[in-house]
């Protein structure tokens, strides 16, 4: 956390996918490589 404060880098930039908490599981299924024609490089899992 310190490099990445110190650095200032778009950490933000490199989420490319957001889901709700209801959809947790198709998240960890994305991000597995299970969903066709979904390949998220950063998933985030808003609440």
């Amino acid at each position: 956390m310190r490099a990445i404060e110190a650095t200032k880098f778009p950490v933000q930039q490199m989420v490319t996918h957001t889901f709700q908490l209801d959809e947790t599981e198709n998240c960890i299924r994305a991000v597995g490589g299970e969903i066709a024609g979904l390949y998220p490089v950063k998933a985030v899992i808003k609440p």
